[in-house]
């Protein structure tokens, strides 16, 4: 039986997005169980984001990447389709190129090569729109969508009818035509798939992020100050949902306690809003806390391998359904993590899971607490480190990777038995 997928990817390394780095080892555990993989991806010059080609250096070998270009400046759109875009503009020029463009190099790859299973992830939705027509021209071919954030019932989305209608449709189309759909966390599973009948259900399974433990060996050095506690946050930080907001005047108030001042530190690692940086002469942490900006992944990780503690920093919310990637990349360094997380969600039961704090992230006093009780703790030598890599180890790659095999073969065994 062959093991070949083709996977359609928006973003593939050397670019530095959450999903990006994902996905990437995800493939890897599959190349290591034998499977020969496919990437159509958009070319990385069409994307804005950080690069960091080491880090794509240490995967190329999993998977044979297909580019697809987005940009109109790269390959020029046919007049027919100019025209009819002027009549009806698209409202994502990229997008529908990816659709058009993608499209004819996945007819060509799967003529081309014998496919076990076409595997399509989001974000963005269109990976899916893709994998949808794709299905229709081959409805034989098995389709595994895999989703990361819910889509329709995404709750920072804004509540716009017409969007919220159209999201709705496109997903239901999508999960009606895939044979399997796979989401990160259970709660994102129930929250997505409630809305369906008992047979669209069982399409599903879960599938968590995972870390790589081979990465630890190829980090590049970073400086560890000494004598502080040093908390790390890696990730970039967005206005009205990851604010830092609430931490920065805990820390601002930590300053106050006897014998506290300029023994805690807090970097962030990734693009935040220049507001942010403003606040610190405001409160007194100019130099205590550094918004370092964005940095390749390979840098994050050694500073976060550095770390006395990990940051972690989720929207508010009365229940949070997502589970972040950056929450299972820190498991890997046996680090305390304290995750501003809503108490009721699926961060917040990872975390307590290993042992770790949480603190709802609007909820200053709790927040407050929590990082006085870790600065102590790391004061008194007595840190709750969590559990070990080892006890986690269901989130290793390999073992992440093991899930998705198996149902891959499953898929795969089924198209290929008589109708």
């Amino acid at each position: 039986m062959s093991r070949r997928i083709l996977a359609v990817t928006w973003t593939m390394p050397p670019l530095v997005f959450p999903r990006s780095l994902q996905i990437s080892r995800l493939l890897k555990g599959l190349a290591a169980l034998g499977w020969q993989i496919d990437v159509l991806t958009v070319h990385p010059d069409d994307v804005q984001g950080t690069s960091d080609q080491p880090f794509a250096t240490l995967y190329e070998r999993c998977y044979d990447l297909h580019y697809v270009r987005t940009g109109e400046n790269v390959v020029v759109t046919p007049l027919a389709q100019r025209i009819k875009r002027r009549l009806r503009p698209p409202a994502n020029y990229a997008e529908d190129n990816f659709m058009r463009r993608g499209l004819a190099k996945a007819k060509h790859l799967i003529e081309e090569n014998d496919y076990s299973a076409l595997v399509t992830f989001a974000q963005p939705w269109v990976d899916h729109m893709l994998g949808l027509t794709v299905k229709t021209l081959f409805p034989e071919l098995p389709w595994l969508a895999h989703f990361s954030d819910p889509w329709a019932d995404n709750p920072f989305e804004d509540e716009n009818k017409p969007q919220r209608l159209a999201a709705l449709r496109d997903e239901a189309a999508v999960i009606s035509a895939a044979d399997a759909v796979a989401f990160v966390s259970q709660e994102t599973s129930a929250l997505v798939m409630r809305k369906y009948d008992t047979h669209m259900a069982r399409k599903s399974l879960v599938v968590p992020h995972a870390f790589d433990p081979e990465l630890r060996d190829a980090l590049p050095p970073y400086p560890a100050p000494p004598g502080q506690m040093r908390i790390v946050y890696t990730g970039s930080i967005y206005p009205g949902k990851r604010t830092p907001d609430v931490v920065l005047r805990a820390i601002a108030r930590l300053n106050a306690v006897p014998g506290v001042r300029n023994q805690v530190s807090l970097d962030f690692i990734g693009y935040a809003p220049p507001e942010y940086p403003a606040m610190l002469e405001t409160l007194g942490l100019f130099g205590q806390v550094r918004f370092l900006g964005a940095t390749g992944y390979m840098t994050a990780l050694a500073a976060a391998s550095q770390s006395s503690v990990l940051l972690l920093i989720d929207a508010a919310a009365d229940v949070s359904v997502f589970l972040p990637s950056k929450i299972v990349d820190y498991l890997m360094f046996d680090k305390p993590i304290l995750g501003l997380t809503p108490v009721k969600g699926a961060s917040a039961e990872f975390l307590r899971h290993f042992g770790h704090r949480v603190a709802a992230p609007d909820d200053e006093e709790a927040v407050y607490t929590a990082l006085l009780e870790t600065f102590l703790d790391w004061q008194r030598g007595t840190f709750r480190s969590g559990e070990t890599v080892s006890s986690g180890d269901q989130y290793n790659l390999y073992s992440v990777a093991e899930l998705f095999h198996q149902r891959l073969l499953q898929l795969s065994e089924s198209s290929r038995e008589p109708q």
